[in-house]
């Protein structure tokens, strides 16, 4: 009897535990172009599931992971995807590309998918006794949307004119003078304030979007609207989206004669257009992705900044800089946004993280952490006094690369060691240094000088993997991310 008592009683405490401490935790990655965030949910689902196996045997992916180190976690599953309306990450086909006898990167996702694991938790090997059973579950849920479409945030707290007005002064800086020239001489041949036409606006539409494809073709990454450049459902990132939708004819204008475009011009129709676009497309990103989303991690591909060069990377910054204003927890106008859409729901906490980091040596990590904060322009400084929790760090999701000495000159240097995409075969690759702040004029100037860009970072294969081992998948970081945003979660 007592014995029965016993199971009874044991079983009621894991019910209630299981109760108390369950939970669900929506996390959302993105990333400027090319920053890598297919690569990396793919390596975290994979070392997730991989840390689950390997729980009695020793070692295992995510070894600093703290519900690992404590021996809280019990497993980790890929269940079923359910009835859910979103799309489902492609993560068997990335696994694939990754784990194939000669490995590849997987190619770009689109638009928004999702994945969800369960993840299995009790006490820790410090409080739990053998007969404690008592388990709860995290419901990890990582949802992927592109880059493209947080840069469009912005666009609700600037009217038309606003908008209009900065993206043409933009438009004739550096190289986006040359680029954008058949747009701006399009818009210069028209009488703006005729009758509006939709053959006219579609056309100038078409025009300002190759005009942005072009800019990021050239490595710019403020770019703005984020649809006319990734719409819902397109994966392959060299195209030009069909700008199919009535909503999308429109463009950044000239001012108005008079200050306000008359009625029926083709200025008006392009203002109502591009309100529409901020209320709906914009909106219903806010309310159905960004907004639902407590956690959000920012990739950025710092080093591909580097490598682009003066105008690219002071491109990057602003991009940065305007997401994070936005972002920031004093703009009352997105918390009341997000409120009114989600029940009170706001973001508590961000990580921005420097991806590649296997690019560089070990020496230099810690400097393209801090090159990222100060590419932030201190914009994150509010979140951390307003409630929001932020962390900044470098990451690899697959590291692909050795750490190696170079004798160059009589002299050793740090070097980097893995196999060039371009060439197929292995390299040793000296790393100058990373610099720890925003490189000045007068740095970009003394390269310009020396006839050497300043970066030279090669694309790196990935390296073999093994889909079925207890190891995983090789990368730098990932722990203290998961750390970060989801951790709290086991406690």
């Amino acid at each position: 009897m007592q014995g029965r008592i016993g199971r009874m009683l044991s079983a009621a405490g894991g019910a209630l535990y299981g109760a108390t401490h369950g939970s669900s935790v929506d996390l959302a990655v993105t990333g400027l172009s090319r920053a890598g965030k297919t690569v990396f949910v793919t390596s975290l689902v994979q070392n997730l599931r991989c840390t689950g196996a390997s729980m009695h045997r020793n070692g295992g992916s995510l070894d600093a992971f703290i519900p690992f180190k404590t021996g809280a976690l019990r497993n980790v599953e890929l269940p079923p995807s359910g009835h859910r309306n979103r799309p489902r990450f492609p993560f068997e086909e990335c696994l694939r590309a990754l784990a194939s006898d000669r490995p590849s990167w997987p190619a770009r996702t689109g638009a928004v998918s999702e994945i969800e694991l369960r993840l299995q938790f009790g006490r820790t090997k410090f409080e739990a006794t053998r007969a404690d059973r008592a388990v709860a579950n995290v419901a990890l849920r990582v949802v992927d949307y592109p880059g493209e479409w947080l840069l469009d945030l912005p666009l609700l707290d600037q009217t038309f004119e606003q908008w209009s007005a900065a993206t043409i002064a933009l438009s004739r800086e550096g190289s986006r003078q040359a680029l954008s020239e058949h747009w701006r001489a399009l818009l210069a041949e028209r009488n703006l304030s005729g009758t509006s036409e939709d053959a006219f606006c579609r056309e100038a539409a078409e025009h300002y979007r190759d005009y942005l494809v072009e800019c990021r073709h050239r490595g710019l990454r403020f770019l703005q609207p984020g649809h006319f450049l990734r719409l819902e459902g397109q994966d392959d990132e060299d195209a030009r989206p069909v700008l199919d939708r009535p909503q999308f004819w429109f463009c950044p204008l000239p001012p108005a004669p008079g200050g306000k475009w008359k009625p029926g011009s083709i200025g008006a129709a392009m203002a109502a257009r591009y309100d529409a676009y901020c209320s709906e497309t914009v909106g219903g990103f806010l309310r159905d992705t960004f907004g639902r989303l407590g956690r959000q991690l920012v990739l950025v591909d710092v080093l591909g900044a580097l490598n682009g060069g003066e105008e690219v990377f002071n491109d990057t910054c602003r991009a940065l800089a305007e997401v994070c204003r936005y972002l920031r927890t004093n703009s009352e106008t997105l918390w009341r946004r997000i409120k009114a859409y989600s029940g009170g729901h706001t973001i508590d906490k961000i990580a921005f993280a420097a991806t590649k980091s296997d690019h560089v040596p070990r020496i230099q990590r810690e400097n393209l952490a801090q090159l990222l904060e100060k590419m932030l322009r201190y914009e994150v400084s509010d979140f951390r006094g307003k409630g929001t929790a932020v962390l900044i760090t470098y990451l690899s999701s697959v590291c692909s690369t050795e750490e190696d000495r170079v004798d160059f000159g009589g002299q050793m240097y740090d070097a980097v060691v893995g196999r060039r995409i371009d060439t197929g075969k292995r390299a040793k690759v000296i790393v100058n240094q990373i610099p720890g702040e925003v490189p000045d004029r007068a740095y970009w100037r003394k390269c310009e000088e020396s006839g050497v860009a300043a970066f030279d970072f090669p694309a790196f294969s990935p390296p073999p993997i093994d889909p079925n081992s207890y190891a995983g998948i090789p990368h730098i970081g990932m722990e203290r991310l998961l750390n970060f945003l989801v951790g709290d979660r086991f406690e």
